[in-house]
């Protein structure tokens, strides 16, 4: 084979392989595309999740700390339900008015 048509075979075959690896470049970013597409989604989906439970998180420290105040609130009450039975606030052996 002489030299020129060795050349021609070796462009030829320079030409094939950039064709090739072209295409397979051309697919291997259409498939990262389509991952980073999924992984947008998946991220705005978790991002929506993580706003929902800290939403869900503030609306219960609001709840516990009204709840905190209402058993406080019960607490001293109590005590001074105590505190008046102790001192003897009712006349013994007098039935409740309910009765």
């Amino acid at each position: 084979m002489s030299d020129s048509g060795r050349s021609e075979l070796q462009e030829e075959l320079q030409e094939g392989l950039q064709e090739v690896l072209q295409e397979r470049l051309q697919q291997e970013l259409q498939g990262l595309r389509r991952e980073l597409v999924d992984l947008q989604g998946r991220l705005a989906f978790q991002e929506d999740t993580l706003q929902q439970l800290s939403d869900i998180a503030a609306r219960q420290d609001t709840e516990i700390g009204d709840l905190r105040r209402q058993l406080q609130l019960l607490g001293q009450k109590l005590k001074d339900a105590v505190y008046a039975l102790e001192q003897g606030s009712g006349a013994a052996g007098e039935k409740p008015p309910h009765y």
